[in-house]
């Protein structure tokens, strides 16, 4: 199964203040940590979705043959147009998608690695996504037969709402849902876990 990574990162941190792709934790821009993630999952092609300061966080990323940007013009519609984005950069031979969001830091190459595994042998689903203690999450694996329909949405919900139309696979990954970075305080808080003695990511 040939697996694209899209990484969403077009958003413009309104409610942070300032551009959070970019922001730190563990001496990596967040945008940074989702391309690890994806690297270390085995994805051999990642595509960073980029909009709002897109010069900025397309020049922060790793200079590495598998990575590239591509830039939303309709960012400011909400995900789904980045999500849409994505997928039109994506070739006939990718037969699926693994889409991360460039918030989260605590989301593990393991976890990626997790899903499409799971996903390869069971083509009865047409979604797949990580399964935490107390939630479902990213990473989530989208089968290039969804795709028309994820062309279809709008707004700033991404495929959630697909994802409660079809059924999804869910892959225990354990561990508390890695949180999302939004505000000074969900950053201070994300820090201060990474940074805990015992060097625990959250």
């Amino acid at each position: 199964m040939r697996v694209t990574g899209l990484v969403l990162a077009a958003g413009a941190s309104s409610r942070l203040g300032r551009p959070k792709q970019l922001v730190e934790v563990g001496g990596r821009p967040l945008v940074v940590h989702a391309v690890d993630a994806l690297l270390d999952g085995g994805v051999e092609e990642i595509v960073v979705v980029v909009g709002a300061h897109a010069e900025s966080v397309a020049s922060a990323l790793p200079d590495h043959p598998q990575v590239r940007a591509v830039t939303n013009p309709d960012h400011h519609t909400g995900l789904a147009s980045s999500l849409q984005t994505g997928l039109d950069s994506v070739g006939p031979e990718v037969d699926a998608v693994v889409v991360l969001v460039g918030d989260q830091p605590g989301i593990s190459g393991d976890s990626v690695r997790a899903v499409i595994a799971s996903a390869a042998p069971d083509p009865g689903f047409a979604a797949v996504a990580a399964r935490y203690d107390d939630a479902r999450g990213h990473p989530v694996l989208l089968r290039r037969e969804v795709f028309p329909r994820l062309m279809t949405l709008a707004g700033d919900t991404g495929a959630r709402d697909l994802l409660r139309a079809i059924p999804v696979l869910e892959v225990p990954v354990g561990g508390p849902a890695p949180p999302d970075i939004d505000t000074e305080d969900d950053l201070r808080n994300v820090r201060r876990r990474w940074d805990a003695p015992g060097g625990a990511e959250p």
